[in-house]
């Protein structure tokens, strides 16, 4: 009778659909602001910068860097 809950519970663990990692708002620790290379620097004016990096990263900073809007995967 063990043998057969053994293997009944691995069968049932093997046909279940585990979605742990679904749907995560992932948030860099470390390096801040993040970790992808940028390629690409412009700032328009004293206040308003843009970058693109790796993995189609595009940032955004309207005060001078002390904030900064993130997209990754940018063009998706």
């Amino acid at each position: 009778m063990k043998k057969v809950s053994v293997i009944l519970f691995i069968f049932c663990s093997l046909c279940l659909n585990i979605y742990s990692q679904e749907n995560q708002s992932w948030k860099w620790l470390h390096p801040q602001p993040q970790g992808n290379a940028i390629n690409w620097f412009k700032a328009w004016d004293s206040n308003n910068w843009y970058a693109l990096g790796n993995a189609r990263t595009f940032m955004k900073t309207t005060n001078a860097g002390a904030s900064w809007y993130f997209h990754h995967n940018t063009g998706n």
